[in-house]
């Protein structure tokens, strides 16, 4: 998180889905990327998140959105 409060840029967030074939269980990944002060490209994982089913829209937004609260 250092890295992060040290940015003086722009920081883009991303996510990705994975669901097991299996077992029917998701996961969510969030990666915050940024260039730093070397102007070298930088990404962290900033949460790894279990999502429960059915991975509709509506449940990945929810997710999204209260992974801080």
């Amino acid at each position: 998180m250092r890295i992060l409060e040290k940015n003086q840029s722009k920081i883009a967030v991303t996510t990705d889905m994975w669901t097991s074939s299996n077992q029917k269980k998701g996961f969510m990944s969030i990666t915050a990327h940024l260039v730093d002060a070397n102007w070298e490209m930088q990404s962290r994982i900033m949460r790894f998140i279990y999502v429960p089913c059915p991975h509709t829209a509506e449940v990945l937004a929810d997710v999204l959105c209260h992974v801080g609260a």
